[in-house]
């Protein structure tokens, strides 16, 4: 299982600088949709925090990418972070490319941490759209990665051990779903295809100010004030 938490965001360090596309696409990858995937963007551009909790191969990238599209055509957003997997960063940086024809101006935050500085600085200079970078940089580079510029962030796989999911008899850990069982997502009740199992080396232990504590990954979303967070990006 996977999921795509999208939540725009209000800025409170400036707005990203909007940039001039030669054409916007927007309108041409809603139309290559599914009705059920055009279902799932209307309702991410409705509700503004959402996670996305299609099966996998049903088209939570494109998605979440025709959203972002969407808020950039009507120049609601300028740019954003997509936050996911080092090892999908660059699969990311291929599907926006593709299904933007190559109009976005994407940067995929990589390299030693010299390198890294420079690249948030393009970001901070609102000179990208779609800054794509791993939950492992976001903790180590986080005294420049809290101060970013951004409408918009998308947690890509972000489903830890004891995660709830819905399902038609109530929520169970995802731990206890197996293929063949039962979920709940956009379309209704549809049957579990695979389970992976994804083992963690580093944990985040978050502290309530009423003492109890949270343990989880990197990226598990946690509801603040400001809407979904990654654990990460918690101070």
């Amino acid at each position: 299982m996977s999921s795509l938490a999208y939540v725009p965001l209000k800025l409170q360090s400036g707005r990203v600088v909007r940039l001039t596309r030669p054409a916007h696409p927007a309108d041409i990858i809603y139309k290559v949709l599914y009705p059920f995937q055009r279902e799932t963007v209307d309702r991410m551009l409705l509700r503004k925090k959402v996670l996305v909790a299609l099966e996998m191969g049903l088209g939570k990238t494109i998605c979440t990418i025709a959203a972002a599209e969407r808020l950039i055509a009507v120049d609601k957003v300028g740019g954003g972070i997509v936050i996911a997997p080092a090892s999908l960063k660059y699969q990311w940086a291929a599907q926006i490319d593709r299904w933007t024809r190559g109009t976005a101006n994407v940067l995929v935050v990589d390299g030693p941490p010299q390198e890294r500085k420079i690249q948030y600085q393009l970001v901070a200079a609102g000179k990208v759209e779609y800054c794509i970078m791993n939950y492992e940089q976001v903790l180590n580079d986080w005294p420049l990665v809290k101060n970013l510029p951004r409408d918009f962030i998308v947690l890509d796989e972000c489903f830890p051990e004891s995660t709830l999911i819905d399902t038609p008899s109530g929520p169970r850990a995802i731990e206890d779903i197996h293929p063949g069982d039962p979920v709940l997502n956009v379309l209704g009740a549809c049957a579990v295809t695979g389970v992976r199992r994804v083992y963690k080396t580093r944990l985040l232990r978050v502290v309530r100010d009423d003492g109890r504590e949270i343990v989880c990954s990197l990226e598990h979303p946690l509801l603040t004030s400001s809407g979904w967070q990654p654990a990460v990006m918690i101070t």
